[in-house]
């Protein structure tokens, strides 16, 4: 059976009248390698009078929505700069319409025949060359950033901070949103927690924004430099030709009040610093309904001491209260996780049992029997999946970009949402345990066959099960263990 095939040639009335290009020639050609190949012709698809520069010509749409539904098997055209004179979006119709729909592509000027080695080879060199310019513009646009911090002006638009906004590339004090930054120093200044701050913001109705405020977005607020005169371009500061809305002195103030009352937490919860978990489990523990870490809470305290009659694990999805203070909507806290609080003695003692079997039972782990490796590699391989996902996305972005289809803000807009995006998936990847930190199975052995873990002191549990344990799934009726090695 013939290969059944489609036929696409275009000339712009420029190129036609300085050129001699003619509809005519390129189709000729055509069908004359479409009869020393025996193909089918199924149509031609023609754009006369179109300049090559963007896809929205009548017979290039008409080709791509056909292309789509399977119509025909293979897109043969006279020369590459005929399907786009934008390279980018020549790759972008062969590699995201064409094989994705399974349908081979050639063009005969160029030797591009994706159904050869040879071709595949070429056409593999001109798409290094195309990522080669891709990268080369996304160096250009990231010293433009930089330059534009250092001569004091707005690195992006879509970084503009609370309380200023983007006029002409400089930073501009917002008339309703600045006396509320000022606002927010001079309240915690005065004394009031984050979550006095947090409730007399949005009792005010959250003025100026779309949602209520949010404890971590009040404490990014008071860490922000921006406010005080300077632009920041990754770890760069640089005067700034913005008005300040907080003074230096107050600012440095705040800093300096941040790192006493953090100080003062810690040592009136009997932590240290860095953070090292006060109870055993601390940190391994998630929900096996919703996903999310399970935390203690305690309640029920003797009068005049710190000690508390009560401590239960319990889900985070389910703290109504905190959620109200964070910000989520009624409809999020309705939806709120509805499993039960845990008794800390009692899922420890569970977990002490678990280890101690381990003894007894090491080669069969039973249905408790998930490796941790399984686990992390799982989570990794998410994390690379979306980190590619969202640096596609970033490459379409450039090349509408370069396509002039969408303008410059909003391009900038995008993309550093994108880098964001980027950056924070690469850091989450970076933070997964590596193969080199998990116990050999032997090594976890000598661990447990070396100790009573049931008459270790309670310090001593702790440290075992964060070397044995890497995650625990907690359910009604069952602990699911990830173990370390």
């Amino acid at each position: 059976m013939n290969k059944k095939i489609a036929i696409y040639a275009r000339v712009s009335t420029l190129e036609q009248a300085e050129h001699g290009y003619s509809i005519g020639e390129q189709v000729d050609k055509l069908k004359k390698y479409s009869d020393i190949h025996d193909y089918s012709i199924y149509k031609e698809y023609v754009d006369g009078g179109y300049s090559g520069s963007k896809l929205d010509r009548p017979a290039m749409l008409e080709l791509i929505e056909d292309a789509k539904n399977h119509k025909f098997e293979m897109v043969i055209v006279y020369k590459l700069d005929r399907l786009s004179r934008n390279l980018q979006n020549a790759l972008y119709l062969i590699n995201d319409v064409f094989r994705d729909n399974n349908i081979s592509f050639a063009s005969l000027s160029e030797n591009i025949d994706l159904s050869t080695a040879a071709g595949e080879l070429n056409f593999n060199m001109f798409a290094s060359f195309a990522e080669f310019e891709r990268a080369n513009i996304r160096d250009r646009m990231a010293m433009g950033a930089y330059a534009r911090a250092k001569s004091g002006r707005c690195a992006s638009p879509s970084r503009v901070p609370f309380g200023y906004e983007y006029n002409g590339g400089i930073l501009k004090k917002n008339e309703t949103t600045a006396p509320i930054v000022k606002s927010v120093f001079d309240m915690y200044l005065q004394g009031l927690s984050l979550a006095k701050i947090l409730i007399h913001l949005n009792n005010d109705g959250f003025i100026g924004k779309d949602k209520p405020w949010r404890l971590s977005t009040i404490g990014t607020l008071l860490r922000t430099k921006t406010y005080i005169g300077v632009i920041k371009y990754r770890d760069e500061y640089f005067k700034g030709l913005h008005e300040p809305i907080v003074s230096s002195a107050d600012f440095e103030e705040v800093q300096r009040q941040i790192k006493i009352r953090q100080d003062l937490a810690y040592k009136k919860s009997n932590s240290t610093r860095p953070f090292q978990s006060k109870y055993m489990l601390s940190g391994l523990l998630y929900c096996g309904k919703c996903g999310k870490r399970l935390a203690i809470i305690q309640y029920g305290k003797t009068k005049g001491t710190n000690v508390y009659k009560y401590r239960r694990y319990q889900c985070v999805g389910k703290q109504s209260h905190y959620k109200r203070m964070v910000g989520y909507s009624e409809v999020d806290i309705g939806l709120k996780c509805d499993t039960p609080n845990y008794e800390v003695d009692k899922l420890e003692e569970t977990v002490v049992q678990k280890i101690n079997d381990l003894k007894l039972n090491f080669d069969n782990l039973e249905d408790q029997n998930t490796h941790a490796n399984d686990f992390e590699i799982t989570k990794e391989n998410k994390l690379l999946e979306e980190i590619n996902v969202t640096e596609n996305k970033l490459s379409k972005l450039v090349d509408l970009y370069l396509n002039e289809k969408i303008d410059l803000d909003i391009y900038e807009n995008k993309k550093s949402e994108y880098d964001l995006k980027i950056s924070l998936l690469k850091k989450n990847k970076n933070a997964i345990k590596k193969d080199d930190k998990y116990l050999t199975r032997k090594d976890a052995l000598n661990l447990i066959e070396n100790i009573s873990y049931s008459d270790a002191s309670y310090e001593n549990k702790k440290e075992i099960a964060n070397k044995l344990i890497n995650k625990i799934d907690v359910n009604v009726d069952k602990l699911t263990i990830y173990w370390n090695f």
